[in-house]
């Protein structure tokens, strides 16, 4: 009995299975130890559902063996498959403790011990003690599972502190490689045969196999334990989709059977139909004529000497639309349209003289349609010097052909290489014109005499075996570059190819087909490209580092000029002060003014100098980054914000702030002018509102404050975090326009972002994001 597919090479098969068992079995031993999961009900059900697959697989091998020798060997897979079946049921119906892995030991060394039996000669299963032994063995299972289940105390446990016993682990071990044994030999079965049901059997030894040898390595409940469970499970319902597979070639074989009876039963009738026809000699020849015209899909016709019409079949009325009496009373040019009257007549001479002929021409329907037609006339001077001849409609094939010369024009105008290919021997099949053009070949060069490592390079070869072709059978094509092999003068065609496979009506692998393009010409931009790039990335990195040097010059000067002014102003404010409180009975109430204008001068400018210093430090400090509680931060700086609001009625509303990573003071400063920002622009509303809010997008908080104070005008939204940029007038705010562009730097500093919203008037909202 054949089975699914023949499959040359069976063991390379079940070894890639094995070896993937092994791997899964590694990784559960690597990254699952310490998953557990006590299931008691759901192994029940499993161990059952196993125990069932089992049963009715050894009931369909034994249904299936009865009468046939060839089928001998059955015995010991079905003996096999009672006996675990049944001990595996008992197991199911136990819980944790005696005799609940004896009886699943048991069972795996029962069924390893009959299955290894296939190794017998099979006179041996043929032998009427062998057919007598999967009775006997479910007789022994269901006692010996009766008495393990009634008097489990009797038994060993086999589980000690969650560890199977050493007896447990061997038991199981010898079954596994009792199990591996028979997979050998049902593989050597398989190979000589080509038997689909040695693969199966090969296949459910593999796995139970599997599953014994992997119990020594196991622990109750945890996911090793549980690994040969489902390995063992779904060696069953391969068992069982078998037998689904044979129950359904049963069906089809009973439908051919049928369909056979009943051309049985159409044969029976027309050789009755013959029988009753050798009584009269006529009636019989008579009878075998209507019987092949009449059932005959091709047309038919009977004509005389001047080409009028005598007989015709149903055929040939519904092909011409005529009806049976409005043909008997037309002749051949009343129907033909490629011939004359004249060339008619002479081509039934030319009938008569060669006795018959065998050609295409064209035929008129009733309703005026032209349909093309293969003729095949025979002249019979013994039979009243008739003309006898089948007419076959060809008007679809025709146009297949037209259609197919028009693909293959088109095939052979595009520039692009076609070409098609045998997929079991790689041999050519057709190249187009620019194809032969790519590789060297001739017009008149025999394509058929070549493979498609003749027309590809060394390299290129390696990859059609290694990538190409196994890619377009697995998901039908392949898209890449590769190249093509003039074979007359050497040169490699580097190529943009799509290489498809198609199936034949079997589903197997028939042609390989390919459309290539000629990239030459864009391999060489992309040459030109990659060069311009490294060209221009050595330019950048140039550019970076002179302009790293010079930021960090201009940093340096302006640290170094602000650091030097700080002493000169402090001496003139000092010297102001002092000349106004010494001399201030001197001086009249104008030069009293313009000291002070001189003193509050100073101060502005060593407060634009402070900021210039704290602009510049937040450009070259170092971040030191941990993690930021932003609440107690803003709290923080509110509460040293205090002399600033002193007087002033401000609702102030801190949502709840995520953490964030930052630099401590850089994150201090940056609250610290964001919010002395909207203490101040807030200065002339009564009622004065500052909201901090924080929501987070992707990858980073989003952290906002705002206020309804004087706001901006969104056309000046470029300059706002421009260093010395203001926006309002300092009669107006005071402010030296340094603090949002040491925002700015701080927060970019983190990786993050600073922008804002406002409207004149109304108030404006700042935001920035940290990770």
């Amino acid at each position: 009995m054949k089975g699914f597919s023949n499959r040359p090479n069976s063991f390379a098969v079940l070894l890639l299975v094995a070896l993937l068992i092994a791997a899964i079995g590694v990784l559960v031993n690597l990254f699952l130890t310490t998953v557990s999961w006590e299931a008691v009900p759901f192994h029940s059900t499993i161990e059952a559902l196993g125990a069932l697959a089992a049963l009715a697989m050894a009931a369909f091998l034994l249904m299936m063996r009865r009468g046939r020798n060839d089928l001998a060997r059955y015995v010991w897979v079905s003996a096999g498959l009672i006996g675990m079946g049944l001990l595996d049921g008992f197991h199911a119906s136990v819980l944790p403790g005696h005799g609940f892995v004896w009886l699943h030991s048991t069972a795996t060394l029962a069924g390893g011990v009959l299955f290894a039996l296939v190794w017998l000669p099979d006179r041996f299963a043929r032998s009427r003690w062998a057919g007598a032994l999967p009775w006997g063995v479910a007789i022994a299972a269901a006692i010996f599972g009766a008495l393990s289940v009634a008097f489990r105390p009797m038994f060993p446990v086999m589980l000690i502190e969650g560890e199977f016993t050493a007896d447990a682990k061997i038991i199981n071990l010898l079954g596994g490689i009792f199990f591996l044994a028979a997979m050998v030999r049902f593989s050597l079965r398989h190979q000589a045969n080509k038997t689909g049901d040695d693969l199966l059997f090969a296949s459910l030894c593999l796995l139970f196999g599997a599953a014994g040898v992997l119990f020594p390595l196991s622990h109750l409940w945890q996911a090793d334990w549980w690994l040969w469970h489902f390995v063992r499970l779904s060696a069953y319902f391969i068992a069982l989709g078998y037998v689904f597979i044979i129950f359904r070639r049963a069906e089809g074989k009973l439908a051919a059977a049928k369909n056979e009876l009943e051309a049985k039963v159409v044969e029976l009738s027309h050789a009755n139909q013959a029988l009753q026809a050798e009584i009269d000699e006529r009636k019989r020849k008579e009878g075998e004529y209507r019987t092949l015209i009449q059932t005959s899909l091709d047309g038919f016709f009977i004509n005389d000497f001047s080409g009028r019409i005598l007989d015709v079949n149903e055929a040939l009325c519904q092909m011409l639309g005529y009806t049976r009496e409005e043909l008997l009373r037309m002749s051949i040019p009343d129907i033909e349209a490629s011939e004359s009257s004249e060339e008619t007549a002479a081509h039934i001479q030319k009938i008569i003289r060669t006795g018959s002929d065998r050609f295409q021409t064209r035929h008129r329907r009733k309703d005026g349609a032209v349909i093309d037609v293969e003729a095949s006339a025979q002249y019979v001077a013994e039979l009243g010097e008739r003309f006898f001849a089948f007419i076959r409609d060809i008007t679809e094939r025709k146009r297949m052909e037209q259609t197919q010369a028009r693909l293959v024009a088109i095939l052979e105008a595009t520039p692009d290489f076609v070409g098609f290919a045998d997929a079991k021997d790689t041999h050519i099949i057709f190249i187009n014109k620019a194809g032969r053009k790519m590789t060297g070949l001739s017009k008149d060069e025999d394509v058929t005499k070549l493979k498609i490592a003749d027309v590809h390079p060394e390299w290129a070869n390696k990859m059609f075996n290694d990538e190409i072709i196994p890619a377009a059978i697995r998901d039908g094509k392949w898209v890449g570059d590769c190249a093509f092999l003039n074979r007359t003068n050497g040169r490699e065609t580097p190529v943009a190819m799509v290489l498809l496979s198609h199936k034949a009506s079997s589903s197997e692998i028939e042609t390989f087909s390919t459309i290539s393009r000629d990239i030459t010409e864009r391999k060489r931009a992309e040459q030109e490209i990659r060069q311009l790039n490294a060209e221009l990335e050595q330019r950048v990195i140039q550019r970076t580092a002179q302009l790293q040097a010079a930021n960090t010059d201009l940093e340096n000067f302006s640290y170094s000029v602000s650091h030097d002014l700080r002493a000169p102003l402090r001496a003139i404010d000092s010297f102001a002060s002092i000349l106004r409180e010494d001399y201030a009975p001197k001086l009249d109430d104008e030069g009293k003014r313009l000291f002070k204008v001189v003193s509050d001068n100073a101060q502005k400018m060593g407060q634009l100098i402070d900021d210039i210093l704290t602009f510049s430090r937040a450009g070259r400090s170092e971040l030191r980054l941990i993690t930021l509680d932003m609440n107690a931060l803003v709290q923080q700086v509110w509460q040293e914000l205090e002399p600033r609001r002193a007087g002033r009625a401000i609702e102030f509303r801190l949502a709840p702030l995520p953490s964030a990573s930052g630099d401590p003071a850089a994150v201090h400063q940056v609250l610290q002018n964001l919010l002395d920002n909207a203490v101040k622009f807030t200065r002339g509303r009564e009622s004065a509102v500052i909201e901090v809010e924080c929501h987070r997008e992707g990858e980073e908080n989003i952290y906002s404050i705002r206020d309804n104070g004087a706001g901006f005008d969104m056309v000046y939204d470029n300059k706002l975090f421009g260093l010395f940029q203001r926006l309002h007038g300092m009669e107006e705010f005071e402010g030296t326009g340094v603090g949002l562009a040491i925002v700015k730097r701080f927060i970019m500093k983190h990786g993050g972002r600073v922008w804002a919203q406002g409207k004149t008037g109304e108030g404006a909202t700042f935001w920035f994001t940290l990770p």
